[in-house]
């Protein structure tokens, strides 16, 4: 991501994707995996979160390990890998025990596909790990302690007013409550808004969804559509058995040959594929596996943006509105020997969310699963708004959103800005000063209320304007 300063103003975001992953060999993918694994192992940490976020993820069964598996043949495993293949298990069974004992019919009808996007984030994250990068450089660290209970990561104009006399009054050292104060917003989903300057190619086949993000909306607003956006864009048949078929009965029909994908991208897509079915089922507490799910979509948003460069499945694929994607199918060896020996038909355990069904429309999984993963992902920072969850959980999820809208559309086409609110937080601590913390209540929430019609006007409050209200309105500004 790169910025543009303008001198004594805001920083002024464009749209630079920071990840390109070189065209690489078999060879060199599993080169760069083993070095990984050898100095890691198979756990991802959070930049600058690392002593707070660390997830580890299953080290994935060799062939010759399933094989031995399904015989029983547990001698060829060494105690410490049996103990953690058994553990492994007992994982997945933990997790469909709670989901068939939900009182949510579409959780219960649907646990095996549900289960299936989480053995997929598993496999993405073991595979991908090595060659992508996650966004988060270094947390605020010095904003946590300050933050007001119930202010947290997704600031209204007040709390950010609020936050910003917090760091005058502790003496927080201007440069460092700047740093704090834009990290802040950058993470948080109601203050950066995302835009799309041209969706000539989305309008073909969805130009009810054009003027969602003709116009810039936060992203909260628009991660839903954007997660679902991801099967489409970046779909290839081969990569994956068999997830797509005419409603007609006919093949897909393509203007040019499927790419040829390498391992790492075949997987990237399997996730992508299958995410919505997870997200669109509704908040998910546990939040290891939230952020496993958030991190392996963010991984794979990047593979994505980068095998689909020469080949968009919106210029190429023909008959959208009539191709049908199968839900997820367990494939996993350890989860579909859960299902086996709890004795349900795998088949009553497949469907997506919004209709239970094996196969639903590309067009109609849009549709019925954007708002229920916006759900998911507001009723998640709302549960971690005060909490280094909720941070990394908005920081991902805002630079996904951009990646999915610039696979679809072309880089050069997204952009992103920021609300009124974090404009102001920006050009006070750029200019080292903050709201006087002795101004009346009814004079600050008269600033934050100024604040959110500036919003509502698309104004970018610039250093004048606000020293003009701020004087008008008896608010004194303290230097840092």
């Amino acid at each position: 991501m790169g910025f543009s300063c303008m001198k004594g103003g805001v920083d002024m975001p464009e749209w630079t994707a920071s990840f390109r992953r070189p065209k690489m060999t078999t060879e060199k993918f599993m080169a760069m995996k083993a070095k990984y694994v050898a100095k890691h192992g198979y756990t991802i940490t959070v930049p600058g979160l690392s002593d707070i976020i660390v997830i580890n993820f299953d080290k994935p069964m060799t062939e010759k390990e399933v094989k031995a598996w399904k015989r029983r043949d547990y001698k060829d495993f060494s105690p410490e890998r049996y103990e953690d293949i058994k553990r492994m298990k007992q994982k997945r069974k933990d997790k469909f025990l709670a989901m068939l004992a939900s009182p949510t019919p579409h959780i219960v009808n649907n646990a095996g596909s549900i289960m299936t996007s989480i053995d997929n984030a598993q496999d993405c994250l073991s595979t991908l790990a090595w060659i992508g990068m996650l966004a988060i450089k270094t947390a605020p660290r010095i904003l946590g302690p300050l933050l007001a209970p119930g202010i947290g990561w997704t600031m209204a104009a007040a709390d950010m007013l609020n936050t910003l006399q917090r760091c005058g009054i502790k003496k927080i050292p201007a440069l460092s409550s700047q740093t704090a104060m834009w990290k802040t917003e950058h993470a948080s989903t109601v203050s950066r808004k995302t835009r799309v300057k041209s969706m000539a190619k989305t309008m073909k086949w969805a130009p009810s969804k054009y003027r969602i993000i003709e116009g810039a909306q936060v992203t909260k607003d628009v991660f839903g559509f954007g997660l679902c956006l991801g099967p489409l864009v970046g779909f290839a048949i081969q990569s994956v058995t068999g997830p797509y078929r005419r409603i007609t009965g006919e093949k897909v029909n393509v203007k040019v040959p499927w790419p040829d994908l390498g391992h790492w991208s075949k997987v990237a897509h399997r996730f992508m594929y299958g995410a919505p079915t997870y997200m669109g089922s509704g908040l998910q507490t546990d939040p290891e596996e939230v952020m496993l799910m958030t991190m392996a979509d963010y991984l794979s948003r990047q593979e994505l943006f980068v095998s689909t460069q020469n080949w968009n499945a919106l210029d190429n694929v023909e008959n959208v509105d009539e191709i049908e994607q199968m839900a997820p199918i367990p494939w996993h060896p350890l989860t579909l020997e859960v299902i086996e020996e709890e004795g349900i038909p795998l088949k009553d355990l497949i469907g997506w969310p919004h209709n239970s069904k094996h196969s639903a429309l590309l067009t109609d999984i849009m549709n019925e699963l954007e708002q229920p993963c916006n759900g998911f992902q507001n009723d998640f920072m709302e549960l971690h708004k005060d909490d280094w969850w909720g941070y990394a959980f908005g920081a991902l999820n805002n630079d996904a959103t951009c990646y999915t809208f610039a696979t679809a559309e072309g880089e050069d086409q997204v952009e992103y800005s920021y609300t009124a609110t974090a404009v102001v937080g920006q050009v006070l601590t750029n200019f080292k000063l903050y709201p006087d913390p002795a101004t009346a209540p009814e004079k600050m929430q008269a600033f934050a209320d100024k604040i959110d019609i500036w919003e509502a006007m698309e104004i970018k409050p610039d250093i004048r304007l606000i020293m003009d209200f701020c004087k008008d309105t008896g608010i004194g500004l303290l230097p840092f």
